[in-house]
């Protein structure tokens, strides 16, 4: 997961590991919160499927997408990461003005 993140751009190889490190979580929450516009905004609310669940989910003027759900919380925001860019394709107007990457 770490060398895809590194790959996608929102890790590097030396940082530790946003999976089983939570100020590493952390910080890659708030590498994906800097690539959204001011009017998109994450959150984590149980999975409507499966309640064993989270998911990751952008709200943006009155919409709502999830960009990804696991069991585990700081897997299911990185595979939101690598699920952003996609989603940002789709939406640019969830994109931040100046993408920081």
């Amino acid at each position: 997961m770490k060398h895809s993140l590194t790959i996608a751009g929102f890790w590097d190889d030396e940082e530790s590991d946003p999976v089983i490190d939570e100020k590493a979580t952390g910080a890659l929450l708030l590498k994906i919160e800097k690539r959204l516009a001011g009017g998109a905004y994450l959150f984590f609310p149980p999975a409507s499927a499966s309640p064993t669940q989270c998911e990751v989910r952008v709200n943006w003027a009155q919409m709502t997408s999830v960009l990804a759900r696991d069991e585990e919380l700081p897997v299911a925001l990185c595979l939101a990461a690598l699920e952003l860019p996609n989603f940002l394709k789709r939406h640019p107007e969830c994109a931040a003005i100046a993408e920081e990457k």
